[in-house]
């Protein structure tokens, strides 16, 4: 499906999962496909790592051009996972672009060609409030949470943590909800290899359970992934329970499917889905 009222070019697929191909009753992955305005694209290649950082709606693919984002669809969250499909489709390129002109210096040549110009910030209270963290805490104890300043956290040892804030100053939206998980290098290094962000965010595209509305980066502490929530989503009952869930997939499968890259690329270089 074409999104016509998306500012980019922008497409949904929904298909059904190779598993359940010979099952009576099929699985389908439903695909966020957003591509970026040709002329931005050298601006990004330059800065990959802070473009993975800032697009927390999807991520990029391998070849910079497209910002990607897919989810299961399951009977039990087919209602949730629409409204964050429909923000990424409308406002995943837009959003990576603000952020970038918020926060990053254009070349002589950008200047030289008009191709920077710096988005104004935009502030707005987060729709989720410490109340709503607070209950979050209070639903979820048996996982052994914590709650500071109105921040939820969850230290998972070995540098690794998940986080669910509420914050007011996000590119493009303003307030909103952020996920953030981060984890240690020895989670994706196995002897002399080392997965990077890159093959992280194309296995969560490719093969991963939880839905991916959001990007892997890395840095000098290790690996994150993030995925922002803008206001509009808190109209979706618990919201902040379902990105609860999904960081906790997350902890628990980028260690086992990034173990499995090589074959996943020799499966993508064939055509083979896997997920």
């Amino acid at each position: 499906f074409h999104v016509p009222e998306a500012p980019l070019p922008a497409t949904l697929r929904v298909l059904p999962t190779l598993p359940s191909r010979q099952r009576p009753v099929r699985g389908y992955r439903v695909e966020v496909a957003v591509t970026l305005p040709e002329e931005h694209l050298a601006m990004i290649a330059r800065r990959r790592q802070d473009a993975n950082r800032l697009s927390m709606l999807g991520a990029l693919d391998m070849e910079g051009r497209t910002i990607r984002a897919q989810a299961l669809l399951d009977p039990t969250t087919e209602h949730v996972l629409a409204a964050p499909a429909a923000v990424a489709l409308v406002c995943a390129g837009t959003f990576l672009l603000a952020g970038f002109h918020q926060v990053s210096s254009p070349s002589l040549g950008d200047m030289l060609r008009g191709r920077f110009r710096r988005a104004k910030r935009i502030r707005g209270p987060s729709a989720w409030s410490e109340a709503d963290m607070e209950r979050l805490h209070f639903d979820h104890a048996h996982i052994g949470g914590a709650l500071e300043a109105g921040v939820w956290r969850l230290d998972m040892g070995r540098s690794s943590a998940l986080s669910l804030a509420p914050v007011d100053d996000y590119p493009l939206f303003g307030g909103g909800l952020l996920l953030h998980l981060r984890m240690a290098p020895a989670a994706f290094t196995f002897g002399p290899r080392r997965v990077s962000a890159d093959e992280l965010n194309a296995l969560a595209y490719q093969s991963g359970d939880p839905p991916s509305f959001g990007s892997w980066s890395e840095d000098a502490a290790g690996y994150s992934f993030r995925s922002f929530a803008p206001n509009a989503l808190t109209r979706v009952l618990k919201l902040e329970d379902h990105y609860l869930y999904w960081g906790l997939q997350w902890a628990r499968e980028a260690g086992a499917l990034a173990k499995t890259y090589p074959r996943l690329a020799a499966d993508t270089k064939t055509g083979a889905r896997t997920g």
